[in-house]
């Protein structure tokens, strides 16, 4: 309660305290939430040992909070050495406990061939058993594996089905696929209007990449009223938050004098930034300007 100041005012300094004394009566869930606080410095200042000890002690205790806090941390070499087939391990603990992040963490492993092969069939199986669960994160991923049929055959119905469910449960990757569906017309009969408003609803829970297709609908004019002062809104916005393609969108602004006054060494800027985001479509643009002499090179 004093954690999240739900009916109490917000004290981070009582919740540490109440924390304690469950961990002295041998609560694993006390033990789990110290060591979050100890991660994250919410209240104290960051210790990663700290928060290894808690967590170990919460692990042994049969927490699947603490053991998959301890995977994360052997996953991204935070506080110890990065050790994948560790962090596995403790996933799979944690799961085993109930934990339904863990399911996620494992499907994302088999997604990826991150400590061991690259499994499609075990990535579904385990993101499955999350979605089961209500996780929105593994619904989307569900949804995901349909959509491009990675390691079963493609399944548009089933994509639309486990996207809608993420969508209705506040996850705004779901939202700006459905809004993608719906302006391409791909499972669900096309419906500009309908996108929009799942693109719209993605854009206020802050999904950078919802803006940057809502920018290019604004921008083409596609489905709504052409709009270049919201098109280049979205787009900046898109690219604060590091989405390359937004890089490339603001390079062609700049560039053509579209919606802004021309400005061919602020295109090659947006440009070199979307390169470093790996946009290889940038490349070719900033070498054509900088080739013709229309931008000046990257100063050494």
């Amino acid at each position: 309660m004093y954690a999240s100041g739900n009916g109490v005012e917000q004290s981070t300094e009582k919740a540490l305290d109440y924390y304690q004394k469950g961990a002295e009566m041998g609560d694993a869930e006390c033990l789990s939430s110290i060591g979050s606080m100890y991660f994250y410095a919410k209240g104290v200042e960051q210790d990663y040992t700290k928060a290894l000890e808690y967590w170990q002690k919460a692990a042994e205790m049969g927490s699947g909070r603490g053991c998959y806090s301890l995977g994360y941390m052997y996953g991204y070499g935070l506080g110890v050495e990065k050790s994948l087939e560790k962090a596995k391990e403790y996933y799979l603990l944690a799961a085993d406990y109930g934990d339904v992040t863990a399911w996620v963490a494992l499907g994302n492993m088999s997604l990826y061939g991150e400590a061991g092969e690259q499994d499609y069939g075990k990535a579904l199986e385990y993101y499955q058993k999350a979605a089961d669960a209500g996780n929105t994160d593994a619904l989307y991923d569900v949804a995901m594996i349909y959509y491009n049929g990675y390691g079963t055959e493609k399944d548009l119905e089933k994509a639309v089905e486990y996207y809608q469910k993420a969508a209705e449960m506040g996850n705004s990757y779901a939202m700006g696929a459905m809004g993608y569906l719906y302006k391409e017309g791909e499972g669900v009969e096309q419906n500009m209007e309908k996108a929009i408003a799942y693109y719209q609803q993605a854009v206020d829970l802050g999904n950078p990449y919802a803006m940057s297709d809502l920018a290019a609908m604004y921008a083409e004019g596609n489905g709504v009223e052409q709009d270049f002062g919201k098109a280049l809104e979205y787009t900046q916005k898109a690219a604060d938050m590091g989405v390359a393609a937004a890089y490339t969108c603001l390079g062609d602004f700049y560039s053509t004098g579209t919606g802004v006054e021309q400005d061919l060494e602020k295109a090659a800027e947006y440009y070199r930034k979307a390169v470093e985001l790996g946009d290889e479509s940038a490349a070719e643009k900033l070498k054509s300007l900088t080739e013709e002499g229309k931008a000046p090179a990257e100063k050494k």
